[in-house]
Parts: C-alpha cells; sequence; structure tokens
C-alpha cells in the first residue's frame, strides 16, 4: 500500500470511529435514561466525563511509557535492566 493509500485509509477510519462514537452516544444516553434514575444518571454522567478528562491529561503518557521500558528491557547487552545491585 502506497504512503498516499495508507493516509487515505487513515482518514476514512478516523470518520468512521468518529460516527461509530456519535451513535455510541446518541444510543446510549436515552437507554440510560430509561433504566437509571436521575441520580443515578447524574453519576454515571460525572464518572464518564472525569475519565474523559484523565484521559486527556494522560496524552498518550501510559503507552509511551510502556513503549519506553518495552524497547530499555529488549537491549539485554546494555546491562542496565534487571542487573543485580551489589
Amino acid at each position: 500500500m502506497s504512503r498516499i493509500q495508507r493516509v487515505i485509509h487513515g482518514l476514512f477510519s478516523s470518520y468512521l470511529l468518529l460516527m461509530a462514537t456519535g451513535v455510541y452516544s446518541l444510543v446510549s444516553v436515552p437507554l440510560a435514561l430509561h433504566y437509571l434514575d436521575t441520580t443515578r444518571f447524574g453519576l454515571w454522567i460525572l464518572m464518564g466525563t472525569l475519565s474523559t478528562y484523565i484521559a486527556l491529561i494522560d496524552l498518550g503518557m501510559m503507552n509511551a511509557g510502556c513503549r519506553l521500558f518495552i524497547d530499555h528491557k529488549d537491549q539485554k547487552d546494555g546491562g542496565e535492566y534487571a542487573v543485580a545491585q551489589q
């Protein structure tokens, strides 16, 4: 696949994911309103909002940290990973 095809594929995939998220939001809120009372619905919205803010604050640092750890672990000849302290 050429670079331009990958860009187009990524663009359409992003828009498809955005549309799926919108449909999920449009379906989940009325469904939650139907099954939850107002107090529990408010708590559900609060927890969803807080988890979104925490994910935004993270900004992918968890994934980057895991990737750095894996790269560091793969360099076994460096002598820095899993060395017994004397």
